[in-house]
């Protein structure tokens, strides 16, 4: 089978099981410009913005540079891309790195915590005393 190659235009001959695998350029060197060429819009992967989640984490994660220390707090060392409109877009500025703690912090997340750690406390306590009404004579 002989095709073109989409980077130099040069006809070169791909066996059928080549050209099932993608093989769409001559050489090695060909291949490596078109891996370079063919990122972000050009791409035919390209989804704009009806990516996913996972999506526009690793586009903004590849684009947008990691600091040594939190955005925020810049005490700790920076572990996660924090998303601060919650719209998830492709914009580089509607993101930052933050340490757990102050992400946490800012979606919310620690008083959830808390809450939920008081409620259930409570609720254990209330299974205990339901628990030894049924069975007065088990240990406390």
């Amino acid at each position: 089978m002989i095709i073109k190659c989409q980077i130099c235009n040069k006809e070169f001959y791909i066996r059928p099981s080549d050209y099932k695998r993608n093989r769409r350029c001559c050489s090695s060197k060909c291949g490596c410009i078109r891996r370079i060429v063919l990122i972000g819009k050009d791409s035919p992967n390209w989804k704009g913005d009806n990516v996913g989640y996972a999506g526009v984490h690793a586009y903004v994660r590849r684009l947008k540079k990691k600091p040594r220390l939190c955005e925020l707090c810049n005490k700790r060392e920076a572990y996660d891309l924090a998303n601060i409109s919650q719209e998830y877009k492709r914009d580089l500025s509607d993101w930052e790195w933050l340490c757990r703690k102050c992400h946490m912090k800012k979606d919310g997340r620690v008083l959830d915590l808390i809450k939920n750690a008081i409620k259930g406390r409570n609720n254990r306590w209330e299974n205990k005393k339901k628990y030894h009404k049924k069975f007065p004579f088990s240990k406390r």
